[in-house]
């Protein structure tokens, strides 16, 4: 009797031990990255490396994390780590001794922001440098804001103006490729920046 209340205790345990992995395929292995062209092109990472990642947490994430990993030259496993265990984006980035102003990029005063833009960006107007706390959504649209407003030579109004259109960031980069990959006459801007194994 003891043994089947044991077996299903046995069970729930093994459940509870498991790592909860976030944005994992419900089968076969992780497809190329969309945001491929950032990671290699733009933060100069190791693609192979990314893809392991991306079974953990999203790829908005890994931009993040990327990001943090630049300011800081903390590790990169460790940041994924804390993202994967749960930690939100402002936690890290004050773990990482920075504020929220690292995400900040200049905008015109008078550009009407969509969110996720519009909150912080109301407050940083009302009170220039203010320290505050960003949700997760903030950061990932602002540090995508800031990487393809350099990494394609866009203007940041017209990025957000893009982004509040719905267009993806592959499609933006593929419309404003950087000036070493408009040679590339598919238009893949993954394919100027893959990272060769």
């Amino acid at each position: 009797m003891h043994r089947t209340g044991l077996f299903p205790s046995f069970l729930v345990s093994l459940a509870l031990a498991t790592p909860v992995r976030d944005h994992v395929p419900a089968a076969g292995p992780v497809g190329p990255l969309q945001l491929g062209f950032l990671f290699a092109g733009y933060y100069g990472a190791d693609l192979s490396g990314l893809e392991r990642r991306s079974a953990w947490i999203s790829e908005s994430d890994l931009a993040v994390a990327l990001q943090i990993e630049r300011l800081t030259h903390r590790r990169l496993d460790d940041i994924v780590t804390w993202r994967r265990e749960g930690s939100s984006w402002d936690a890290i980035t004050r773990r990482c001794n920075l504020g929220c102003e690292v995400y900040f990029v200049q905008l015109p005063a008078d550009l009407p922001l969509p969110e996720p833009y519009a909150r912080p960006y109301r407050l940083w107007r009302q009170q220039p440098g203010v320290d505050q706390r960003l949700s997760d959504a903030e950061v990932r649209e602002m540090v995508l804001l800031h990487a393809l407003s350099d990494y394609c030579s866009i203007a940041p109004p017209e990025v957000v103006r893009l982004r509040a259109a719905g267009q993806s960031p592959k499609a933006i980069a593929a419309a404003h490729p950087p000036r070493e990959a408009q040679s590339n006459p598919a238009g893949d801007p993954d394919e100027q920046h893959r990272v060769k194994p």
